[in-house]
């Protein structure tokens, strides 16, 4: 008398249906986010000639370059500064904000 429990609250057709779903926003992160970011990976490793479109491998030749250019050292400092401060500025603004909403709307 052992009866087999069935261990999935779905069955097929609702599988079926919940796949059919989230397969357009599958596709879409995959064509707009996933397939970008590998593609970029890949050519960073190349140096590439956007007006021929040839393309060398050089392996990490390009990241020595951008790690030791001054130029490049200073753009990242920047934007990492940028970052910052933008990101604790606009926290403190919305705290800032909640707290004084909080407080001037009436209290139930």
């Amino acid at each position: 008398m052992n009866k087999k429990k069935n261990r999935h609250k779905w069955d097929k057709k609702e599988l079926k249906a919940a796949y059919l779903f989230t397969l357009p926003s599958f596709i879409g992160f995959m064509c707009f986010v996933l397939i970008p970011i590998i593609w970029v990976i890949v050519i960073s490793f190349h140096k590439y000639n956007v007006f021929t479109g040839a393309s060398t491998f050089v392996g990490m030749e390009n990241y020595k370059k951008i790690f030791t250019d001054v130029r490049s050292l200073t753009a990242l400092k920047n934007t990492l500064w940028y970052t910052i401060c933008c990101s604790l500025g606009n926290t403190a603004i919305g705290l800032i904000l909640a707290v004084l909403v909080d407080n001037i709307l009436p209290k139930k």
